[in-house]
């Protein structure tokens, strides 16, 4: 739970400073409003959190790619559907944001779980 909860304000800060600085904008519709940006974007960020806590548990090179391959599709399925706005620099400014939140997510699991081991 500590480590899910840690991704999810992590990445929900991110979003946060994303739609203040006017780069993202979630939304239904071709007009996109704050409250629905503020109900939708933490929904899109615990979805991202779940997938990175479990998929963290894994060991491996291939379960990364596979961690930031699962970012990107779900980014480039919302921007098709429009579900969200962004430009394209804000877009590329995902995927370092995205990588910086897959290594996260792997320390902040192995630093839990090292520690409990230690305890038992």
């Amino acid at each position: 739970m500590a480590q899910y909860l840690t991704i999810v304000v992590i990445d929900v800060t991110f979003m946060f400073t994303m739609a203040v600085r006017r780069k993202l904008k979630f939304g239904v519709g071709l007009v996109h409003t704050w409250k629905e940006h503020f109900i939708i974007a933490p929904l899109y960020s615990l979805l991202l959190s779940i997938f990175s806590t479990f998929i963290s548990s894994k060991s491996g090179i291939i379960y990364r790619f596979y961690h930031l391959l699962y970012f990107l599709v779900i980014d480039y399925f919302l921007i098709k559907v429009r579900f969200v706005k962004i430009n394209y620099s804000a877009f590329l400014q995902f995927v370092p944001w995205h990588l910086l939140v897959i290594y996260v997510s792997r320390l902040v699991h192995k630093e839990i779980f090292s520690n409990s081991k230690e305890k038992t």
